[in-house]
């Protein structure tokens, strides 16, 4: 007993509607074109990872970055001997000094001013003070000056 199929109405053999055209060979996929393609992509993505990657190396031969923000180093502190306003700075960032160099200028006329006064108001001008076991005596009234005397 054998079993014939009958073709549908209306239909070809390949399923396609009667009266189209049969397909061409350029209509048919071929397994090769699905594989090129698949092989074009992949190298697309490749070529951009790798541009990719070359413009983050040539970055990062000049741009440094951390995530933890420590830096080795050498850090000493200046401290002065006295207070006041820097008039002028002798060096430059990252300058290499020695011992002695001048790094700064402090403003100096509050200290001007307090030697000043401090003159001024000194009642033996330039004369040294009395040695330890001496008091000052007015020899006259019309002298302004002190004189020290000893002790009699």
């Amino acid at each position: 007993m054998a079993t014939t199929m009958e073709p549908r109405v209306g239909t070809t053999s390949r399923g396609a509607p009667e009266g189209a055209a049969a397909p061409t060979v350029k209509e048919a996929a071929r397994p090769g074109d699905r594989r090129r393609l698949v092989f074009l992509a992949m190298g697309a993505a490749l070529l951009g990872l790798l541009g990719f990657g070359a413009k983050r190396w040539w970055y990062g031969r000049s741009h440094v970055s951390t995530d933890n923000a420590q830096v080795e180093g050498h850090i000493v502190p200046i401290l002065p001997k006295v207070g006041g306003f820097v008039a002028a700075v002798s060096v430059r960032e990252n300058e290499a000094v020695k011992a002695g160099d001048t790094l700064v200028v402090l403003d100096d006329r509050d200290f001007r001013v307090r030697l000043a006064q401090t003159e001024a108001s000194s009642p033996t001008r330039g004369s040294s003070p009395p040695p330890r076991g001496w008091r000052a005596r007015r020899t006259s009234r019309s002298d302004s000056s002190s004189r020290w005397a000893s002790r009699s």
